[in-house]
């Protein structure tokens, strides 16, 4: 938590900005209240180790940033699909 305290102080001022996590135990009040003192969005996805983004929307406080929202939709690739 140390190090995404840091993080945002550290880049170009001007930009909005994004995290996007690949892990579900990062959803935690900790995390969220980081986001959001530096006003950066969590950025709500479907990807398959992830909750689905509707629980996401659901956790207290994980909309970190008034200004902006954001999600990405990734689809798994399907089993059956060969490389040709």
């Amino acid at each position: 938590m140390a190090d995404l305290e840091r993080f945002p102080g550290e880049l170009p001022k001007g930009w909005p900005y994004a995290i996007e996590l690949r892990n579900k135990h990062w959803l935690q009040p900790d995390y969220f209240g980081c986001l959001s003192r530096h006003r950066v969005t969590h950025v709500f996805n479907s990807w398959e180790a992830m909750p689905a983004v509707s629980e996401q929307l659901a956790v207290p406080g994980s909309r970190t940033n008034p200004s902006l929202l954001a999600a990405r939709f990734l689809l798994k690739r399907a089993a059956n699909t060969r490389k040709r």
